[in-house]
């Protein structure tokens, strides 16, 4: 039951660490959106 629990707690981490990863790539990709989208106004 330890073992279940601690599993537990490791996927719910790493699936912290993943939505984290996520909000910075996202944050990235909007980034180079903003960025290609300023190249086509000049």
């Amino acid at each position: 039951m330890a073992k279940s629990a601690e599993d537990v707690r490791n996927y719910k981490d790493q699936l912290g660490a993943l939505n984290k990863n996520l909000g910075s790539l996202n944050t990235v990709y909007g980034n180079m959106l903003a960025a290609m989208a300023n190249i086509g106004r000049q």
